[in-house]
């Protein structure tokens, strides 16, 4: 290499037998920051679909049994009148059909009530 002294000579940072060059800090570019991102949304537009789909289905669902029970109740009624069944059998129409349909009607209902009462909807 060279006869004279080079920047790397005595400088612990810089391999022995390399020449260095100084480095201009002026040369090298700035930093840019990435843009910021954008901010989440808050909700999505499709919440207020969905919720209204699942009270159109609730309500439906609700409906359709109260149908039921009223067309049972008006067709064990019917049938009684009519004499078609007796006393014996209208306990067992009673009891096979209208008690279970008249359960699932009341769950269905609280559980509805509930949740709406849960949500802030009131009832």
């Amino acid at each position: 290499m060279g006869g004279g002294k080079s920047e790397a000579d005595g400088n612990p940072n810089v391999p022995e037998g390399s020449s260095a060059d100084p480095i201009n800090l002026n040369d090298i570019p700035p930093v840019q920051a990435p843009p910021p991102a954008p901010p989440p949304p808050s909700e999505p537009e499709t919440y207020v679909e969905l919720y209204d789909q699942r009270e159109w289905v609730r309500t439906t669902i609700a409906l359709v049994l109260l149908a039921t029970l009223v067309l049972l109740v008006g067709g064990i009624a019917v049938t009684f009148m009519t004499g078609t069944i007796n006393e014996d059998g209208l306990k067992a129409l009673i009891s096979g059909l209208l008690s279970p349909i008249l359960g699932v009607f009341g769950t269905i209902t609280g559980f509805y009530y509930g949740t709406r009462a849960a949500e802030g909807g009131g009832g």
